[in-house]
């Protein structure tokens, strides 16, 4: 964000108040509510365009759409708008929540139990998953000398599996 005052040349910079940066909009408090707006709106008219599509949808189906066309939206960029503020992070939680209840059998059960069955975890901890560098130094040997990338990620998933706390093995896929 330029001050009003700045020259470059002849030309006078504009103040913004948000900006664009490689898909992720940034406002000047840094606080990415913009940016989150945006891409729960987006993923809420693709969920609209599924429900519309499909006069019924299997679990299988609705699973492979919404990884497929759903996620990413909500994902994108997380590791830089991680959301801080608890109003933002039940923004992004609702359209999973929503998305959820377009299967019909699993419409009147609770959120957490709709996780569990199509085996989606949820984006918290997805988020968590994927931001794994800040718990580096507190994970066992035995995680942090994976040969692979998928054993690394078993064997966090196993070390996480007694910490319910912040993992629930349940509603991983």
């Amino acid at each position: 964000m330029a001050d009003k005052n700045s020259t470059s040349g002849k030309h006078p910079l504009k103040t913004s108040k948000a900006g664009k940066d490689l898909g992720v909009v940034v406002d000047s408090q840094l606080n990415f509510k913009d940016h989150i707006s945006q891409a729960t709106t987006k993923a809420n008219r693709i969920l609209g365009v599924i429900r519309r599509s499909f006069d019924h949808l299997t679990d299988h189906t609705f699973v492979q759409l919404y990884k497929a066309l759903v996620r990413p939206i909500l994902e994108y960029g997380h590791s830089v708008w991680q959301p801080v503020l608890e109003i933002l992070q039940q923004d992004i939680k609702d359209v999973q929540r929503r998305a959820t209840k377009l299967i019909g059998h699993l419409k009147d059960k609770p959120y957490p139990e709709r996780l569990s069955i199509l085996k989606l975890p949820s984006l918290e901890h997805r988020r968590l998953r994927e931001r794994v560098v800040s718990g580096w130094n507190s994970l066992p040997e035995s995680v942090v000398s994976a040969p692979s990338v998928n054993a690394f990620k078993n064997r966090l998933d196993a070390h996480w599996a007694t910490h319910p706390a912040i993992y629930n093995p349940e509603c991983y896929n």
